[in-house]
């Protein structure tokens, strides 16, 4: 910290420092004496841990936490493996569980428990559903057939 004095050094849990949102790359920093605003990239800022929806953030000032909501985090499940998008970079990890509105998802960092309305899922077509596409397609198609029968027999 530059004050007019000269530089302090501090570790960042001793200002209690927390993120408190980012937006694109820009990491905004609430600690006991104010606001910072910094780029992630000259941070070198990585996901280390997961517990929960609290994700622990590494830089170079040391480690900071924040909310899987403050960083923008997405959850996209495809078949039972999930991906977990932020500001920050891209996550992976296996679907543990789905019980309710919860889901129970294990990375390599840690294990996220989170409300399934967060996520966005993509199961891809079913069998069932597109066996009934092409049934309705080709009924559509013996219509057509039949109304043109009709109209040029007359």
């Amino acid at each position: 910290i530059e004050t007019d004095i000269g530089m302090l050094q501090t570790s960042v849990s001793s200002i209690n420092a927390k993120v408190v949102s980012i937006e694109g790359q820009i990491l905004t920093i609430e600690t006991d004496i104010g606001t910072l605003k910094e780029n992630a990239e000259d941070l070198n800022a990585k996901i280390t841990s997961i517990q929960n929806e609290t994700i622990t953030i590494h830089t170079e000032i040391g480690y900071l936490q924040a909310k899987l909501g403050d960083i923008n985090g997405i959850v996209h499940i495809e078949n039972d493996v999930a991906i977990i998008k932020t500001d920050l970079g891209e996550i992976r990890g296996d679907v543990l569980a789905l019980k309710g509105d919860i889901a129970t998802i294990e990375t390599d960092i840690g294990k996220i428990t989170t409300k399934t309305d967060s996520i966005k899922s993509d199961m891809g077509l079913q069998p069932v559903t597109i066996g009934l596409s092409l049934i309705a397609a080709l009924a559509a198609i013996v219509t057509a057939a039949l109304i043109l029968r009709k109209v040029y027999l007359k």
